[in-house]
C-alpha cells in the first residue's frame, strides 16, 4: 500500500496491493509505517479502503 498522488503513484496498483492483503488470513499482523501494529481482521472491519474492496 502507499500513496497514489505522487508522480509515480498509481491508484490501480494501490488497490491491487490491498486486494492481495485482503486474501491473507485475518490474524496476520500489519506493521504500518505510521501508527501502531494492527491485524488484517481489524483493518477489514475499520479501514474504509479495505471495506471498499
Amino acid at each position: 500500500a502507499g500513496r497514489s498522488d505522487f508522480p509515480v503513484g498509481s491508484t490501480k496498483e494501490l488497490f491491487e496491493s490491498l486486494k492481495r492483503l485482503r486474501d491473507l488470513p485475518g490474524d496476520y499482523t500489519v506493521c504500518p509505517g505510521h501508527n501502531k501494529a494492527t491485524t488484517l481482521d481489524f483493518e477489514r472491519k475499520n479501514n474504509r479502503y479495505m471495506r471498499a474492496l
